[in-house]
């Protein structure tokens, strides 16, 4: 789990089976190894509700699957790493 493996950025989809991604979120941000972990939300739900609550609870980024190519989701990532870098 990215609490066991504390990695630099975690890719966190809404719709997963077992647990949803905004409570994988809380429990991220209620732990000492996930509170200051950079998280994209990566998910098809696009509704302002969900936004709003993604960036509520921490996540740095909130970007809807069918809006972006796979390079744009690189650049994204790159983005954020380098102002993980300076952080």
């Amino acid at each position: 789990t990215a609490l066991e493996e504390n990695p630099d950025l975690v890719l966190l989809d809404l719709l997963m089976p077992g647990m949803g991604g905004m409570e994988v979120l809380e429990r991220l941000r209620k732990s000492d190894v996930g509170r200051d972990m950079f998280v994209i939300i990566l998910t098809n739900l696009g509704d302002k509700e969900k936004i709003a609550e993604g960036a509520q609870k921490g996540a740095v980024e909130y970007l809807v699957k069918s809006n972006f190519t796979l390079d744009e989701l690189v650049g994204k990532i790159q983005e954020i790493g380098r102002l993980r870098m300076q952080w």
